[in-house]
């Protein structure tokens, strides 16, 4: 299992509090109501573990509090909609599920408290300005998505017998492409690795790039989270032109990808729940520092790899938390 060192983040934001403090308004028997924007489909963990962590600290849903769910199927469009419906409804807090979320809840409100669960990058996106002392309405837990380009693209070294360039798709429609690429390019950088960048606007571009992938000698690819939706496009085209597929989704990976490294989706989910219910306490948002996470896991498709013509070493095997078969 892969472990990292906690660096210090946290978050700032917006400017405003909220007017009744969510304590006194539990006092008042007044059913408590939570947004959930979620940029990528149903169904998803959060619907499950975010009740479920409530439910266990004494907020019964139902009875203390109700959930609003929306399911953007990574459509930047849906998930402004989704947004700014859920502040028109008078939701008490926002839980943003990825990076598009959270710009979108920032859009939407700067008086709500917005909780953010494995979102990417915020200080860069500019979502926050500071991620020790939040001052604004936004805090949370990042998946630390962009920071692991290095040690992905040292896996594929061990992986991949000379590896020389490796292609990254990413989305112009997405805060934290940039981010994404820079911290790819550096990786790129220390490890000797040549990166070549792709950015485009969706799935429809996706025939083009790969193809222009191989062209330009890419030999694995690393797809930025936004595409997670559109594995069902993404992945007959790299097998076509056999190009390993990493990124930080487990379902890619059953469905086809080489490997994918993340922070556990679970334990992110997890926190947030946690700074909810300290909001539901009577914390502000501008209190609570942002958390990273400390614990990640590897999955790798074996079947993928011998398919490839590639073999796990088990240098690379005995870090995995699973090796699908």
């Amino acid at each position: 299992m892969i472990d990292f060192r906690r660096r210090d983040l946290v978050v700032l934001l917006g400017s405003a509090t909220v007017a009744v403090p969510l304590a006194a308004r539990a006092q008042q028997g007044t059913l408590r109501r939570i947004g959930v924007p979620v940029n990528q489909s149903a169904p998803h963990p959060i619907a499950e573990i975010l009740p479920g962590e409530l439910r266990r600290r004494g907020y019964a849903e139902g009875r203390h509090i109700a959930f609003e769910f929306r399911y953007a199927d990574g459509r930047r469009d849906r998930v402004e909609a989704f947004a700014f419906e859920l502040v028109r409804l008078g939701v008490d807090i926002l839980v943003a599920v990825q990076t598009p979320a959270a710009r979108a809840a920032k859009l939407a409100t700067q008086t709500i408290p917005i909780v953010m669960s494995g979102v990417s990058a915020p200080l860069e996106t500019g979502l926050v300005t500071s991620l020790s002392r939040p001052g604004g309405n936004i805090t949370g837990v990042t998946d630390m998505a962009a920071e692991l380009g290095r040690k992905r693209l040292q896996l594929l070294q061990e992986i991949i017998p000379g590896l020389r360039a490796v292609a990254a798709l990413g989305s112009s429609q997405d805060l934290f492409t940039r981010p994404f690429l820079e911290y790819m390019r550096l990786a790129a950088v220390s490890t000797g690795i040549r990166l070549l960048p792709f950015v485009v606007d969706g799935p429809g571009n996706f025939e083009a790039a790969f193809a222009a992938m191989a062209q330009a000698g890419a030999q694995a690819v690393v797809v930025q989270g936004i595409f997670n939706t559109n594995r069902a496009v993404f992945l007959p085209l790299a097998a076509r032109y056999r190009l390993p597929v990493v990124n930080w989704d487990r379902a890619t990976v059953l469905a086809g990808g080489l490997f994918a490294l993340s922070a556990k989706s679970a334990d992110v989910h997890r926190r947030a729940a946690d700074f909810v219910y300290r909001i539901l306490q009577g914390a502000r948002a501008a209190d609570l520092p942002v958390e990273q996470p400390t614990a990640f896991e590897l999955v790798i498709n074996g079947k993928t790899a011998r398919t490839l013509g590639l073999t796990i070493p088990s240098s690379v095997a005995i870090q995995a938390d699973e090796v699908v078969e």
